[in-house]
């Protein structure tokens, strides 16, 4: 199994200063134009915006081919995918929230020959053990996965066989964010009472 993990990034950047010793009359000139542009901010709003993401996927492939004693031979095949996605976003107070989910699965069986009741009972069995020997692979429990597929050579009217799966899975998730300013609505002056 594959896992393909995304992320996104981030930049910093560092930023050095220094401090000098100054008149006090030059200070309190710079501390006055500094100022200047605050009172310019006042005037202005500010809104921010955010949102988020995140999405899954998974596919499974898997396959049986097999020869019959008698010579039959028969493919079985399956697949099955899933997906799913998360989507956020907030700004001045409002937030939205909604998800997706998605499955589709199919099948297919290809048998030349003839097959006997007992060959058909046999590939059943045969089914139901690799089955049961995958989800313990998928565990970890190795050992368990291999004495449930020796158990296939006792299968007296199934002479070979081979058996794959492929299963994938995929994560992405982005993260966005935004800011922007508006100047406020000036306010007339009030004008002069009248004599």
């Amino acid at each position: 199994m594959r896992i393909i993990r995304g992320h996104s990034g981030c930049a910093s950047c560092d930023s050095d200063f220094s401090v000098k010793q100054q008149p006090r009359l030059q200070q309190q000139q710079q501390l006055q134009q500094q100022r200047q542009p605050q009172r310019a901010d006042n005037n202005r709003n500010v809104s921010t915006a955010a949102g988020f993401s995140a999405q899954a996927s998974q596919s499974t492939t898997a396959e049986l081919s097999l020869t019959t004693a008698d010579g039959d031979k028969v493919t079985l095949s399956f697949s099955a995918s899933s997906s799913g996605a998360v989507f956020a976003s907030a700004s001045e107070g409002s937030f939205d929230y909604s998800s997706l989910r998605q499955r589709s699965a199919s099948a297919n069986i290809q048998v030349e020959g003839d097959l006997s009741k007992e060959e058909l009972q046999d590939i059943q069995k045969l089914a139901k053990i690799l089955t049961k020997a995958t989800g313990d692979a998928l565990n970890g429990n190795t050992d368990q996965a291999q004495a449930r597929t020796a158990k296939a050579g006792k299968l007296d009217s199934i002479a070979t066989f081979a058996y794959s799966l492929n299963q994938r899975t995929e994560y992405s998730y982005s993260l966005s964010a935004a800011a922007s300013q508006t100047a406020a609505p000036k306010t007339p002056a009030p004008r002069p009472a009248e004599a």
